[in-house]
């Protein structure tokens, strides 16, 4: 079984060596979608590294040795402060590694959360060219979060993989995990991306397929609300409630206070 699973995720990463060779932007639908392999993780001369990462650096060393050219790295001056910015952030994140008392932990924590985002945008910025270039990366990722969300639905009506301690007795209610280990981990994860649909639902956006899209919000909303997050229904709620004066009463004024 594991060594399935291993092969398996050997082609997975060739094949994103090959996407990102000749289509890159489907080699970004793959990291989209496969966010949530973050949760396989292994030790590389005691750096932790995840496997989202290996499909990361996959994309971003090819980009960088299929684009390397001046002219096309000059398209970063665009975009100004944003830069000065970046850098202030790899800077702190570099100055509270070298203070932290566990340096190979921190040297993970900054890797992954900071200098991997940071190359992947200037990636992304290297390969897409054209608004509508986005569409089958959002359709990736979309897919990813009904997919994720689905498994969760499933789960609370058969508690398949579903730890007993979420299962609910007495007063405690059943509490989905999806493929997470806890509900919070999943409402973490769904909260922000339900969001981000949620706009491209009210600008009606081309950007990605109509259908989908619906689809998408109907099953991660209902995903979210049986995680029995409180703190993942308060900020859909309020971007519920923002989304709605902002598109619908663009001339009101919202005052929110927390």
């Amino acid at each position: 079984m594991i060594t399935s699973l291993i092969i398996f995720f050997a082609i997975l990463a060739v094949l994103q060596g090959f996407l990102s060779f000749k289509k890159p932007k489907a080699a970004i639908g793959l990291i989209l979608a496969l966010l949530p392999t973050y949760l396989i993780h292994f030790s590389v001369l005691n750096i932790p590294f995840t496997y989202l990462e290996i499909l990361l650096l996959i994309f971003i060393g090819i980009t960088i040795l299929t684009h390397f050219k001046k002219e096309e790295f000059r398209a970063f001056k665009k975009l100004g402060i944003v830069n000065w910015v970046i850098v202030l952030f790899i800077f702190a994140g570099i100055i509270s590694t070298l203070v932290s008392p566990e340096k190979i932990k921190a040297l993970g924590i900054l890797k992954a959360f900071i200098i991997e985002p940071v190359l992947f945008f200037y990636a992304i910025l290297l390969t897409i060219k054209k608004e509508d270039s986005v569409k089958l990366p959002l359709n990736f990722l979309a897919s990813s979060v009904s997919l994720v969300s689905a498994f969760g639905l499933l789960q609370y009506w058969t508690f398949l993989f579903l730890p007993l301690r979420f299962w609910g007795s007495g007063e405690e209610v059943t509490r989905i995990t999806s493929v997470f280990e806890y509900p919070n981990a999943l409402a973490l994860f769904l909260a922000p991306l339900f969001i981000f649909f949620l706009v491209l639902w009210f600008k009606k956006s081309s950007l990605i397929n109509r259908i989908l899209l619906n689809i998408t919000l109907l099953f991660s909303g209902a995903a979210i609300f049986l995680t029995f997050s409180r703190g993942a229904w308060l900020a859909i709620f309020l971007a519920t409630i923002f989304l709605t004066f902002k598109f619908y009463r663009p001339n009101k004024k919202i005052v929110l206070v927390g």
